[in-house]
């Protein structure tokens, strides 16, 4: 889609974006790139962050490999990037971990690392981020979050434990960093065609989740690039923080659990419960 931005709105701008090899976290790099920033890209598989690293023009996104659960790799990363650019202006929590689980059947340990990389992983970059750069230079931090976790899902206890977490954290920080000249606020996806994410929430495989989507008051799904869009925009807005901005298209104002939209899907995860 076009930009309504400057292409050059970001210029001289340095920008952190976790989870950035793939799906959003890419697609938020290449925008805020395309838009004069250039990028550090984390992520946990080397491959898929060589490939990541095609998609942009010499000299204008880096990448590190990083597990954002381990607080010594995430610290080694931000040094990496302080090294090479001197600050990070933006910083981009979009690392996240998901699967379908009926509460009956998940484990403590599955429990555990979604809120490990969701939500502790979103502190520790944010708070290594914090301390190496923004503390003394200020900066815009925007966490990916989700839709989920604002109605009540299936089999999702975990990632809506974690992201209802990470919702909370925007707020809190708003109001402890705005007076260091740190705005906080977050991106909360909805149905987006095209990502991970979408195709492990649908056990209905034969049903399609993208697309056109009568049941979503805009009729359809959405776009990588409205997401990173989405970003744009609240780094670029000046006067707003603390706020959590849902991006699906009207979906959780309908249909609050979304699986109810889909009847077929919603027979899909009831054989699993």
């Amino acid at each position: 889609m076009d930009s309504i931005f400057r292409k050059d709105v970001l210029r001289g701008k340095i920008a952190l974006i976790t989870g950035g090899g793939s799906g959003i976290g890419l697609e938020i790099s290449k925008c805020l790139v395309e838009h004069g920033a250039k990028a550090v890209i984390l992520g946990r598989n080397l491959k898929r962050l060589e490939d990541a690293l095609a998609h942009f023009q010499k000299g204008t996104c880096s990448a590190a490999q990083c597990d954002v659960r381990n607080t010594d790799q995430v610290a080694k990363a931000v040094k990496q990037a302080m090294d090479q650019h001197g600050k990070i202006d933006i910083l981009i929590n979009c690392a996240a971990g998901n699967f379908l689980a009926p509460f009956e059947t998940l484990s403590s340990k599955g429990f555990k690392t979604v809120i490990e990389i969701d939500t502790i992983g979103t502190f520790n970059v944010t708070k290594e981020v914090f301390t190496q750069s923004m503390k003394s230079g200020g900066g815009i931090i925007i966490n990916i979050s989700s839709t989920l976790q604002m109605p009540a899902v299936n089999m999702i206890s975990h990632a809506a434990a974690a992201k209802a977490a990470i919702d909370s954290l925007t707020r809190s920080l708003a109001v402890e960093l705005g007076p260091k000249r740190i705005r906080v606020n977050g991106v909360a996806p909805g149905m987006i065609e095209g990502t991970e994410g979408l195709s492990r929430l649908n056990p209905a495989k034969d049903v399609k989740l993208d697309g056109r989507v009568p049941q979503i008051p805009l009729q359809r799904s959405g776009k990588k690039s409205e997401i990173a869009q989405a970003v744009l925009f609240l780094i670029l807005a000046e006067y707003i923080t603390g706020q959590t901005l849902v991006v699906d298209g009207g979906l959780v104002l309908s249909f609050p659990n979304f699986t109810l939209a889909f009847p077929d899907v919603f027979q899909a995860w009831s054989s699993k419960l």
